[in-house]
C-alpha cells in the first residue's frame, strides 16, 4: 500500500517487518503524521528462546497478550518436543528446501540467515543453502544441488503457484493425497491376499521372495527416474511423464494377462495343484 494512503486511512497501528529502522524514511513519515508505528518479527524465532517472541509485543499492543503467550508457550512445547525426539540422532541428512517450489529456475533455498531454515536444522537436518547463501534466502545452483546430493527434498507452494506452473498444495490436493494414499493401502492388501491365495505351496517362499525384491527395487527405479527427468525438465513434467508410464503399463499388463482382471478371493477361487500321475 503507498505510503500515502496509509496516512489517508489513519489507522491506529502500523507494524513493519524487522527489515525497517528507525531512521527509514517510511517510518519519520509516519511519525510526523502522528501515526503509531511498531516494528516487529511476528514469526516464531529459533535462535530467540531465551527472550520474549515479537508475537507477545504485538499480542500487548492490540489487547491481546494472554492468547499471544498461550500461543507462545504451544510454540515452545512444541520445539522441546522435537529437540528431544531428534537429541540422540546419529546422522544429520542434507535438506534440500525449496521454496515456491517449480515455479522459476532451481532452486530458491534459505540461506544462513535466520527463517525458515532454522527449522531444517532443529529436525537435525543440514541446511545445504545455508553454506553457500549468506542471507536468509537465496537462489541454490543446479550443479551444487546435485553435487550435495541432499537425502531429503522439502517443496512448498501453494494456490498461487498454479499461474507459474509450480506446485499447488491446499486443500484438494490434500483430499487427494489421502484417497490416493487410501488405495493404495488398500491394493496393496488386496495383492498380498491374491498373491498367497493363488500360488502354490510348492513355490510360495519363492514367490514371495521375488515379489518382495520387486516391491522394493520398483520404487527406487522410480526415484531414479523421477530424478534423471527432473534434472533433464522439470519436477512437473517428471511427475506427468513417469504416471502417463505407469498407465501405459498397467493396460499392457492387463491385455497381454487377462486372467489378472478375473482373479478373485474366496475358497473357490484357491489355487488347485494338478494331480499327481
Amino acid at each position: 500500500m503507498p505510503l500515502e494512503s496509509i496516512v489517508v486511512t489513519q489507522p491506529d497501528l502500523v507494524l513493519l517487518g524487522t527489515e525497517f529502522t528507525a531512521s527509514d524514511p517510511a517510518i519519520r513519515q509516519l511519525t510526523a503524521a502522528e501515526i503509531a508505528v511498531a516494528v516487529l518479527g511476528l514469526a516464531p524465532s529459533l535462535r530467540c528462546l531465551d527472550s520474549e517472541q515479537g508475537l507477545i509485543a504485538f499480542g500487548r499492543l492490540i489487547g491481546r497478550e494472554q492468547q499471544a503467550r498461550e500461543f507462545d508457550a504451544f510454540f515452545r512445547q512444541q520445539v522441546a518436543h522435537i529437540s528431544g525426539r531428534v537429541a540422540h540422532a546419529e546422522d544429520t541428512p542434507a535438506v534440500l528446501l525449496e521454496a515456491h517450489a517449480g515455479g522459476a529456475t532451481c532452486c530458491a533455498s534459505p540461506g544462513k540467515g535466520e527463517g525458515i531454515g532454522d527449522f531444517v536444522s532443529l529436525a537435525k537436518g543440514e541446511n545445504i543453502g545455508a553454506s553457500v547463501i549468506p542471507g536468509m534466502a537465496g537462489q541454490l545452483g543446479l550443479e551444487y544441488i546435485i553435487k550435495r546430493e541432499p537425502a531429503v527434498y522439502i517443496g512448498t507452494g501453494g494456490h498461487y503457484m498454479a499461474a507459474r506452473d509450480g506446485l499447488v498444495l491446499g486443500p484438494v490436493v490434500a483430499c487427494c493425497f489421502a484417497v490416493v494414499g487410501f488405495a493404495a493401502t488398500v491394493a496393496e492388501i488386496l495383492r498380498g491376499a491374491l498373491l498367497q491365495q493363488h500360488t502354490p505351496d510348492s513355490v510360495r517362499g519363492r514367490v514371495s521372495s521375488l515379489w518382495l525384491m520387486q516391491a522394493t527395487i520398483g520404487p527406487a527405479l522410480g526415484g531414479m527416474q523421477m530424478g534423471l527427468m527432473a534434472r533433464e525438465f522439470s519436477p512437473l513434467a517428471a511427475l506427468g511423464l513417469g504416471g502417463i508410464a505407469c498407465i501405459v503399463a498397467a493396460l499392457a499388463i492387463m491385455m497381454t494377462w487377462p486372467v489378472l482382471r478375473t482373479a478373485r478371493l474366496g475358497a473357490s477361487a484357491a489355487y488347485e495343484a494338478p494331480s499327481s500321475p
